[in-house]
């Protein structure tokens, strides 16, 4: 954790020169790891999400819930971002050992190690959570942001429609970055 902290400013200060283009090179950040990069990330995305009025259970300043479902080094690089803020409110980054658990969260990473319930997991979740992957149709299968590499460079692609069934709004900055699937396509990214 606490290397992810001494690099995070490095990665912040990339990320943000970096969102103005749709992918983020690995080569260029040579001390960080790809896993800090789409921790990087997932920290920037909540900056363009808007969430439903009543997907925060307590009031205004209440902390946003970051719940990692399953084991993967992504999940682990995750755990950097617990106490930083966002939109005014602090992440609480937590794991969680059922799909159930994640009608608490704002923000569920779904481990790649949940690959074969992926499908029933994302039908179960309910509206206000931003579902986040790092593998294979998670977009296409009902998940709202999958990051994809390709040649070494981090980039994302969001499933709109999902993102609306689930209440959420994504700014149309971060839209401009991604890839737009749509569910039921059925590629295969990787």
């Amino acid at each position: 954790m606490r290397r992810f902290a001494a690099l995070g400013a490095t990665v912040m200060l990339v990320l943000c020169a970096t969102l103005a283009e749709p992918t983020a090179s690995l080569s260029r950040l040579a001390d960080t790891t790809e896993y800090q990069v789409k921790a990087a990330f997932i920290y920037n995305f909540v900056k363009f999400v808007q969430w439903p009025a009543d997907a925060f259970l307590e009031k205004a300043g209440a902390s946003i819930s970051l719940c990692i479902l399953g084991r993967d080094e992504l999940g682990d690089a995750l755990e950097g971002l617990n106490g930083k803020s966002a939109q005014g409110r602090i992440f609480s980054v937590r794991r969680i050992d059922r799909p159930g658990e994640a009608d608490r969260c704002q923000v569920l990473y779904l481990c790649r190690s949940e690959r074969e319930r992926m499908r029933a997991i994302l039908k179960g979740i309910k509206a206000g959570v931003l579902t986040i992957g790092d593998m294979k149709s998670f977009a296409s299968a009902g998940g709202i942001i999958n990051f994809i590499l390709t040649q070494k460079k981090v980039s994302f692609e969001i499933n709109v429609e999902a993102a609306e069934k689930a209440g959420l709004k994504i700014s149309s900055q971060l839209l401009k970055l991604a890839k737009i699937v749509k569910e039921g396509d059925g590629r295969e990214e990787r």
